[in-house]
């Protein structure tokens, strides 16, 4: 398998943050200009979302198709034909949120976990858990666990499961000091992919989440993973490549790496199911086609 030339370059001008493919088939993508285009199946622009001010640092489209961004506020949001509306503010300051089941959310901004359920179009926060170190990154792993990124303020960065039921952490599978940490990746429900400074971990989270295998990276942290297929997955590094991975006997493989700009890719998202989406800090939106 292997990427081909780009078989499409849109250019935004301003360096892109988020790709986003809205269930409708639509592509969502914010950049530095702080605002959110929204491109038709043809690729053409249909409308502009530029009344969210702050900076997003997440965005998701939950199940019943309402677009949530992530700044100094959590803004919800109607996605239409040809236009949008906003349905709901939140005064919290939140660097990312997730769906775990239908109407139920998770969002996360230092050391404050929050939980929020959504009734009747109205967003409403259930609880809210403090830590002790700051939470820099979750995943939901299944129904009852996440996966959260925990730093204790020296830069010690850990992995820890987290039990959604108990409230609370149940296993601290790895420990190591770091000056940061990047994205996570869930393939075919079996292993963990995550990206610490200078390293991978690979986990087998269906067998007691063991640590299974440890690859050393020549760049700082991956800030974007796509899924593709079976154990194959792509990730987008600093200096503008994307890697081409994938699990074999239980370990990290790189098989090649494409360069696919000469600055920082953002954000790489698997686009209608046959091409792979990649949005880098040069201003440019690059779709390929994979190659078997």
């Amino acid at each position: 398998m292997s990427l081909k030339e780009p078989i499409l370059t849109i250019f935004q001008n301003q360096k892109i943050s988020i790709l986003l493919q809205l269930k409708d088939g639509r592509l969502a993508v914010y950049s530095e200009d702080r605002i959110i285009k929204i491109y038709n199946r043809n690729y053409s622009v249909s409308f502009l979302i530029n009344k969210i001010k702050s900076l997003i640092s997440s965005m998701i489209q939950i199940k019943d198709e309402k677009l949530i961004c992530c700044s100094y506020e959590i803004t919800i949001l109607k996605i239409n034909k040809n236009d949008y509306e906003i349905i709901q503010e939140i005064k919290a300051w939140t660097n990312k949120i997730i769906e775990i089941s239908d109407n139920n959310l998770i969002s996360i901004k230092n050391s404050d976990m929050r939980f929020y359920s959504i009734d009747k179009n109205k967003c409403k926060l259930k609880e809210e858990i403090k830590f002790e170190e700051n939470i820099e990154n979750l995943i939901q792993i299944n129904n009852e666990d996440l996966c959260l990124l925990l730093d204790n303020y020296n830069k010690m960065m850990s992995i820890n499961i987290y039990n959604i039921e108990s409230k609370k952490i149940i296993i601290k599978i790895y420990e190591m000091k770091c000056k940061e940490s990047g994205e996570m990746c869930i393939l075919q429900n079996k292993y963990l992919v995550v990206s610490l400074y200078l390293c991978l971990i690979l986990i087998d989270i269906s067998n007691e989440y063991k640590i299974i295998h440890n690859i050393k990276t020549s760049f700082g942290c991956v800030v974007t993973f796509c899924h593709w297929k079976d154990l194959i997955f792509f990730s987008g590094d600093e200096i503008g490549d994307i890697i081409e991975w994938k699990i074999n006997n239980n370990k990290i493989v790189k098989i090649k790496e494409y360069n696919n700009s000469k600055k920082a890719v953002r954000s790489i998202i698997k686009f209608n199911n046959n091409l792979i989406a990649a949005g880098a800090n040069d201003g440019l939106i690059k779709f390929y086609d994979l190659d078997d």
